[in-house]
């Protein structure tokens, strides 16, 4: 049934309700509705979006998109950290194999644990290991020094060396042969170099020696990849 109210059709054509009957019709329509059907209505989408856990796993295939195994560690020298087998920490080998993901619980947080085929120096084998396990080592590498305390020596370039372990600290060469303790953060990777690719065989040292012209040497240094000298004007 539709609510009655005084009203009057205006020249116009519009109809406009008399003074006071629109508040009177709200009264009239206010409270329907109420305490019947309670609770129905609701987006249907209401009871569905319950069931849905905030905790879910994201896409697994999302979360590796970040992760590149050739590009970071792929053959990368690492040493073995933290683990329960004491005996093996501070040994040296190099990442052969991407074993995979796993997602655990951990204090009743979800964490996904990858695993490495390492292969040992020293004879110790083959061995699955975590990533929290491997630290990457710069050893062999070109490495800019940069926040200490010596100031003198920050932004030249060393030769890096061994890590310790135990002090978790690397062996630099600095240019003038001396040798200082630095942490893993105050070098920065510059290069890797290889000192046999560098000097080049014995053979093609010596043909490089027996060059005699100018245009002999050129190719020389091209084969090796040195870098081509430049003239400079007086």
């Amino acid at each position: 049934r539709t609510a009655e109210m005084d009203a009057v059709w205006l020249e116009d054509g519009s109809f406009e309700a008399a003074p006071g009957e629109i508040k009177k019709l709200k009264g009239k329509l206010k409270g329907k509705g109420k305490g019947k059907g309670k609770g129905k209505g609701k987006d249907k989408d209401g009871p569905d979006a319950k069931k849905q856990r905030t905790d879910e796993p994201e896409d697994k295939e999302e979360e590796d998109d970040d992760f590149d195994f050739e590009g970071e560690w792929k053959d990368k020298l690492i040493c073995l950290v933290h683990l329960k087998a004491a005996s093996l920490n501070g040994t040296m080998g190099s990442v052969k194999e991407y074993l995979g993901a796993e997602d655990v619980l951990v204090d009743g947080k979800r964490k996904r644990v990858r695993r490495f085929l390492v292969a040992l120096q020293d004879g110790k084998g083959e061995k699955s290991i975590k990533l929290e396990n491997l630290f990457k080592v710069m050893t062999g590498s070109c490495v800019k020094l940069r926040g200490l305390d010596a100031s003198e020596l920050n932004d030249s370039i060393a030769e890096c060396g061994k890590l310790d372990v135990a002090t978790m600290r690397y062996d630099v060469t600095i240019s003038d042969g001396r040798h200082i303790k630095v942490k893993p953060s105050n070098a920065e990777f510059v290069a890797r170099y290889e000192a046999e690719k560098v000097a080049g065989d014995r053979s093609t040292l010596e043909s490089f020696r027996n060059a005699s012209s100018l245009k002999d040497r050129v190719a020389a240094i091209e084969e090796l990849s040195y870098p081509i000298p430049q003239v400079v004007p007086a």
